[in-house]
């Protein structure tokens, strides 16, 4: 019987990773078990913890992210068993007979499971991890599947009555997904999520290996209710030229919720720049570029340097130490 869960989504919000479990096989030793073994029950399963008001992730790029299960039903067992044959002695010392007994060894486990992925439109999916094993097949063993890239209207209709096609969330959907045999968990299945941006109209957006800083703050702005014309877009063009020029290419997601100011601060903190408004009242970048030509030529004979005061930083504001995870492009190992 499908045991459905509540979903609880929140749209403009941003979730951290929840990771599943290990499946566990093992058919046992040399004994046969008991004849009377029972396989795990629904109930018995360990799963991800599914509570009302998990939030999504927002991604941009190329993310290698685990799912968040929204659904699990409809457990179907298969029962193992193991022929037997056993020497019977016969009467007086005599030679005696084959007797042949079976026995349950275990089983194989079937679930419908239906997992959310991200929000926004996602690029298809080319590459899945199984318990930390790379898988060529998007299947992964199920009998079908159905994936939505948060644009469509697929979904897996037949899991209950209250589902739907939850449009703006990229999830997938496995139906009679292959367990293991005498497993105690669900699988932690992972996927490399690619979203690529449209809205941001500036020169450079996708990138090769990931999206233009400038463009993922303009999505950001976007996303919380900004217009096009709030954005001082010739500001945003140079600076894109600028960091796609210098390979600054971002894949991030936005894993819990938080306001839009530290997520920019958390770009911003990725490149050399500034971020803010200008005198008209427009949200304005700038790219710092070593090689840009002066604004303005500081001159003592016109009483620029009498009011000129300069603070050296103290070693504490200093950044001296660069410490990070570096991880393959093809998201294989960090």
């Amino acid at each position: 019987m499908a045991v459905p869960l509540a979903i609880g989504l929140a749209v403009a919000a941003l979730a951290a990773a929840a990771y599943g479990y290990v499946v566990l096989s093992n058919r046992g030793g040399a004994t046969p078990p008991p004849d009377d073994m029972s396989p795990t029950g629904l109930q018995d399963l360990k799963m991800t913890k599914v509570a009302e008001g998990i939030t999504i992730p927002v991604i941009f790029g190329n993310v290698r992210t685990a799912a968040y299960l929204l659904y699990y039903g409809n457990l179907e067992t298969i029962e193992i068993t193991e022929t037997v044959e056993t020497q019977s002695g016969g009467k007086g010392g005599g030679k005696g007979g084959t007797q042949t007994s079976t026995y349950t060894v275990g089983y194989e486990y079937y679930l419908d499971v239906w997992y959310g992925l991200a929000m926004g439109k996602l690029e298809p999916i080319d590459r899945i991890w199984v318990n930390g094993k790379f898988r060529t097949d998007l299947s992964i063993g199920a009998a079908s599947y159905i994936y939505n890239n948060g644009e469509q209207w697929t979904y897996p209709s037949d899991f209950g009555d209250w589902t739907n096609a939850l449009y703006g969330m990229g999830h997938i959907s496995f139906k009679r997904l292959f367990l293991g045999e005498n497993i105690k968990y669900l699988s932690n299945i992972e996927f490399l999520l690619k979203r690529r941006l449209t809205a941001p109209p500036l020169t450079s957006v996708n990138l090769t290996y990931g999206i233009n800083p400038a463009a993922i703050i303009y999505q950001v702005l976007l996303d919380v209710g900004a217009l096009s014309s709030d954005f001082n877009l010739s500001s945003f063009n140079s600076a894109s030229v600028y960091w796609a020029s210098m390979n600054f290419e971002l894949n991030i997601p936005i894993v819990k919720q938080t306001n839009v100011r530290k997520v920019i601060s958390k770009i911003m903190g990725y490149v050399d720049g500034y971020f803010g408004i200008d005198n008209e009242n427009k949200f304005f970048i700038k790219a710092f570029d070593p090689n840009e030509s002066a604004a303005y030529d500081l001159n003592e004979a016109d009483g620029d340097f009498e009011n000129l005061n300069i603070t050296r930083r103290t070693y504490n504001q200093t950044y001296n130490v660069f410490r990070g995870n570096f991880i393959d492009k093809d998201f294989e190992y960090t």
